[in-house]
């Protein structure tokens, strides 16, 4: 006869806590790869110091939603909090950059999920085309158009001129 305190940590005879441990670990592994590979793209010398024109992060971002599914999420949005944060850049602009680039990563999953014969070992070149079409060229767009409707000008553009240019420069 099991007791109501272990019967609530078993589901379906499966210990919940294990589960829990999994799923934290993924998550702050995701965090402290996107930081990291963040603070590294970051710098990469350009015109800003919140903008690169090289972003390892969204690699990150998307290969950890591919491999382990939608539910990391959270890490990839903390993680792309607190590099923007310890940016020089407003911390209201830092939580919309957060948003566009967790934004971005889930989309590219989304879109590469929906191809009908997508495979994650890249063995074919429809695979790889794929990877490059929706994960490096149109979910990036995501991200760019929350940053340039977020109002955050790139230093030497100003927020009423240079439109265009500022939304290609994210």
């Amino acid at each position: 006869m099991t007791t109501s305190l272990s019967a609530s940590n078993d589901i379906a005879g499966k210990s919940v806590l294990p589960a829990a441990g999994k799923y934290l670990s993924q998550t702050a592994l995701v965090c402290l790869a996107y930081f990291v590979t963040g603070r590294l793209g970051l710098a990469v010398p350009y015109t800003s110091g919140n903008v690169s024109p090289v972003w390892p992060a969204s690699g990150v971002a998307l290969s950890a939603l591919l491999l382990w599914g939608y539910r990391v999420w959270p890490g990839i949005a903390l993680g792309a909090l607190l590099v923007n944060f310890f940016s020089p850049i407003p911390h209201v602009a830092a939580a919309g950059l957060a948003v566009g680039n967790t934004l971005a990563a889930l989309t590219g999953a989304f879109l590469l999920r929906r191809m009908p014969a997508f495979r994650l070992s890249l063995s074919r070149l429809i695979d790889v085309l794929q990877l490059i079409a929706l994960g490096a060229l149109v979910s990036p767009l995501v991200s760019a158009s929350i940053a340039f409707n977020h109002g955050q000008p790139c230093r030497g553009h100003g927020s009423s001129t240079g439109s265009a240019t500022r939304w290609e420069s994210y």
